[in-house]
């Protein structure tokens, strides 16, 4: 009675044995066919992040012949008369300054620069380095010169695009002066020293340059001039212009 009863507690071990070894074997099958949750990676995305997509610049690259510091110009009719105004005395807020280098001395290289740089507004260029600036600083210069025909309000104040959107900076001007100006302090804004010219065309006034320190109006026979400094958009490229 007793070794029936230790056969049958063997017997029913193995049988146990057996159910759990198919159990088992049963589940890794399973397994191994779908993978464990932590073997799926995360999906990846398709489409790149936004600041994988870079700003467009020009195609041609940077152009080996380039414009050297000074320009001289000479009186003659542009299709551009914005470009006729220069500025000087300057006054640069530290928060539109960009960028700074005392390394590049050259305009087209100084441009180029503002192209690759999402928000550069203007690049200036002068004999001592290239500023790359996100707001117009030209409204606030102390030294503003222009054409007799031209438009203070439409060019220096505004405009900010195309080929009229360069201006020259720093510059000595040679056209003769023509006797006319007006004592210190009698013509006290740029408006009225440009009014003042028209005023004085027929006798012979082509270009006028005011100075808001000295509140002084000179009125000039030309706009020939040696300038040292240039600003202006990253587009179009000064070669163009």
């Amino acid at each position: 009675m007793k070794e029936a009863l230790v056969f049958q507690a063997t017997l029913v071990a193995i049988i146990t044995w057996q159910i759990c070894y198919a159990l088992r074997q049963n589940l890794d099958t399973e397994q191994t066919s779908t993978g464990y949750p932590w073997t799926t990676g995360r999906p990846k995305p398709t489409t790149g992040y936004p600041w994988t997509t870079a700003r467009p610049t020009r195609t041609t690259g940077y152009p080996m012949s380039s414009t050297v510091h000074p320009r001289t110009t000479t009186t003659a009719a542009s299709k551009y008369p914005c470009s006729e105004f220069t500025v000087g005395n300057c006054y640069i807020d530290y928060d539109s300054l960009l960028w700074s280098s005392s390394q590049v001395h050259d305009n087209d290289l100084c441009q180029y620069t503002c192209s690759n740089f999402m928000h550069c507004l203007l690049f200036r260029q002068t004999d001592s380095y290239c500023q790359l600036l996100r707001d117009d600083f030209r409204p606030n210069c102390k030294i503003v010169g222009g054409p007799v025909d031209g438009s203070i309000a439409e060019c220096v104040n505004s405009n900010t695009d195309g080929c009229n959107g360069m201006l020259e900076e720093d510059c000595y001007y040679n056209g003769r002066n023509l006797g006319l100006d007006p004592p210190a302090g009698e013509v006290v804004t740029a408006y009225e020293c440009e009014a003042l010219c028209h005023g004085f065309k027929e006798l012979g006034c082509r270009y006028w340059v005011f100075d808001a320190d000295r509140e002084s109006c000179q009125l000039l026979a030309s706009s020939s001039r040696r300038c040292y400094g240039l600003s202006g958009p990253h587009y179009p490229e000064l070669s163009d212009c």
